[in-house]
């Protein structure tokens, strides 16, 4: 049993307080047993017993069996049944894709009055399976609030990732846990064909493993990063990101995941989640996971949060924080910039005539022949309905209007299909450039404003600059 701290130690029915260091000793305890299903009834024993915990338990809802409860011993039968009606409480504490959450107000009277004991404090967790569903819940319950409270959370969530990438995985990380036990030649088989990557640094941090994901991922072979005399700097080129590795597992490797984003063969970042394993003889091997792919979704997501999704230019938000950075960098080293505010003529009429639909595919088809008049470096964004803005980097106003001048013509040259009829679609638009340094957003705007009604005001069809 890990040794409580003496200083604190519990009145009747309450567990010890355990130190941090013993809560991080009991996670690496745990994450030697064999990773099968029955791995739940020795996490939640050791968690009673090593941890100072008053009661513990895995509800555990696997698809196609039927749904189990590992507890300790000190549940009686009434309660072990009671417990099964809190699965719904927790579902709606670890809402909003939460792993780990500490357990508060109601649902901690609820937990109370369903064990019959006061309780201060609860860690719920979430289990999941490898491909994110949720399969059930681990629960620690303290009968008083732990001392060492902040080290309860990473220790679970390190038993969360446990869970769901050794005990649901079994069949890849059971041969793993065996060959750990045995000579590098007897696991090394498994390592090379797991769809993880596995590698193994001695103490001088020269590689002796790199398996065939690592090869795969990372583009280098396994002779190269073998006999490559620092192959860290391989895919760390930055020594200070090499520094900041080597340091995460010279001392204590981590047994929660850790994110870094090592570079490959070819330049691109690989976003991974790595944990290490101390071997004997000082050796450290790293696990990781790629979670590129999920970066890039999330990069896209912020992404399409700048986007207007009709017309795919920058929304209204984002060009005028775009001009809003323009106008900050010419204080500071004076680029020249026109602001050019676009106005599709007629366009109620378009779709009174022939629907919004059609209406929606008219923006489509102006947008495509304005971006066809810009650079790459010009930004273009929808402030609204059929009125856009534009950013023409290093440009004056006339070369502003010659932009204009093409556009006007590629719109005339290609008009636009509205079900069987062609229509030809008509701009205005207003120029404003900013002369005056101090110039805000606000008053850019309103200059290109004011330009594009007198364009409107003597006709439509063409371009009015703002007077210097």
């Amino acid at each position: 049993m890990f040794i409580s701290d003496a200083s604190t130690t519990g009145d009747a029915g309450f567990s010890p307080a355990v130190r941090e260091g013993e809560i991080l000793r009991h996670v690496s305890a745990l994450m030697a047993l064999p990773p099968d299903v029955a791995w739940l009834q020795s996490a939640v024993s050791r968690a009673v017993h090593d941890l100072g915990i008053l009661h513990a338990w895995a509800y555990l809802d696997l698809p196609d069996e039927k749904p189990r409860l590992f507890h300790d011993e000190g549940l009686s039968v009434t309660l072990r049944s009671a417990v099964l009606q809190l699965a719904h409480v927790f579902d709606d504490e670890l809402g909003d894709g939460k792993s780990v959450a500490w357990i508060k107000g109601q649902a901690l009277n609820t937990l109370s009055e369903v064990l019959q004991n006061p309780v201060q404090a609860c860690l719920l967790g979430a289990l999941a399976l490898p491909d994110g569903s949720p399969c059930g819940h681990l629960v620690w319950v303290l009968a008083q609030p732990p001392v060492s409270a902040p080290a309860y959370e990473p220790a679970l969530q390190a038993l969360l990732h446990h869970v769901r990438y050794a005990v649901f995985s079994k069949r890849v990380f059971e041969k793993k846990l065996e060959r750990l036990q045995e000579a590098v030649d007897q696991y090394e088989s498994l390592l090379q064909s797991a769809p993880v990557l596995f590698n193994a640094f001695e103490e001088d941090g020269q590689c002796v493993m790199w398996n065939k994901e690592c090869e795969r991922r990372l583009g280098w072979n396994q002779q190269e990063v073998f006999e490559h005399p620092e192959p860290l700097s391989l895919f760390y080129p930055d020594l200070d990101d090499r520094k900041k590795v080597i340091a995460s597992v010279s001392s204590s490797p981590s047994l929660t995941f850790q994110e870094w984003a090592p570079r490959a063969r070819n330049g691109e970042r690989v976003h991974t989640i790595w944990s290490n394993v101390r071997l004997h003889g000082g050796r450290v091997l790293n696990i990781g996971i790629d979670i590129t792919e999920r970066k890039k979704a999330e990069i896209e997501v912020v992404r399409l949060s700048k986007i207007d999704a009709l017309t795919e230019c920058w929304n209204r938000k984002e060009i005028v924080e775009r001009l809003s950075r323009a106008l900050a960098a010419r204080r500071q080293s004076d680029p020249s910039f026109v602001v050019m505010m676009l106005d599709l003529d007629y366009f109620k009429s378009i779709n009174d005539s022939y629907g919004h639909l059609r209406g929606d595919l008219a923006l489509q088809h102006f947008c495509k022949h304005l971006r066809s008049c810009l650079r790459g470096m010009d930004q273009l964004g929808r402030l609204g309905g059929e009125e856009f803005l534009i950013l023409l980097q290093g440009k004056t106003e006339e070369a502003a209007e010659g932009v204009f001048a093409r556009l006007r013509e590629s719109l005339q040259a290609h008009p636009v299909m509205l079900g069987d009829e062609p229509v030809v679609l008509t701009v205005s638009a207003g120029i404003a450039a900013p002369r005056c340094k101090e110039i805000g957003v606000s008053e850019i705007l309103r200059r290109a404003d004011q330009a594009l009604y007198q364009a409107k005001q003597q006709g439509r069809d063409r371009v009015c600059v703002y007077p210097s």
